[in-house]
């Protein structure tokens, strides 16, 4: 595995580490509705490293900085809403179904939006090749009808 690739990894495996160590060692009650936050951090942690990894393989394929940043500006805000979410777990005690409803809903919302952030990167990146092949073609080099 290769540096660029393992440096993520290690980061989140620490992160998720911490999370994993602290629920069980500060002994926080562990009700469904805990349970359930717990888990769903632990998923939201999974997944951004599925995404940061993604980013990091891709990039020596693509040096789009543009995309890269998007991606990683909206994995950080993904984990940001989560967390926030662990806070107000009091307001879902006695509604767990809601609790998991909007953890359901945060997923969705991330993965179409990362979804869409990639098409949209491969849609400009598809204009970008053919308009380098219409300049090397000399296609804008010459005036059109009308033209000057």
């Amino acid at each position: 595995m290769s540096r660029k690739i393992s440096m993520p990894v290690i980061a989140y495996m620490a992160v998720i580490l911490i999370v994993v160590a602290g629920f069980f060692l500060l002994e926080i009650e562990q009700t469904d509705i805990n349970l359930w936050a717990f888990g769903s951090l632990v998923f939201s942690l999974l997944l951004s490293m599925v995404v940061t990894l993604t980013v990091t393989i891709k990039k020596s394929e693509s040096n789009n900085i543009t995309y890269n940043s998007a991606v990683m500006s909206l994995s950080a805000i993904y984990e940001v809403i989560v967390i926030l979410t662990m806070f107000f777990v009091g307001a879902f005690e006695t509604n767990l179904n809601g609790f998991i409803f909007l953890q359901i809903i945060i997923n969705i919302i991330f993965i179409v939006l990362v979804v869409m952030l990639k098409g949209t990167n491969e849609h400009i990146k598809d204009n970008n090749t053919k308009t380098a092949q219409n300049l090397s073609n000399g296609e804008y080099n010459t005036p059109k009808r009308g033209g000057f």
